[in-house]
């Protein structure tokens, strides 16, 4: 949601393009589309995809604080 994030991004990636791919030459970018999407819609996103991990995953794929309050990131490689 940060503005003008979008079209730096896109640029970047055009730059990117004309660097690696088309070795400098800027005309290159008339043979391929480079458009980034920012809908509305993806303040949602990260609420979304929580929402879908807690309706589908098991018991034992959830980290409780206790359990991360004595072992930290190391809880991950336990499992």
């Amino acid at each position: 949601m940060i503005p003008g994030v979008s079209s730096r991004l896109e640029n970047e990636i055009k730059e990117l393009y004309v660097k690696k791919k088309f070795k400098g030459d800027r005309s290159g970018l008339n043979r391929v589309k480079v458009e980034v999407h920012d809908p509305p819609r993806r303040k949602n996103a990260v609420f979304q995809g929580a929402s879908f991990f807690a309706s589908f995953a098991e018991d034992q794929q959830y980290i409780s604080k206790a359990e991360w309050q004595e072992s930290g990131a190391k809880v991950f490689f336990k499992r």
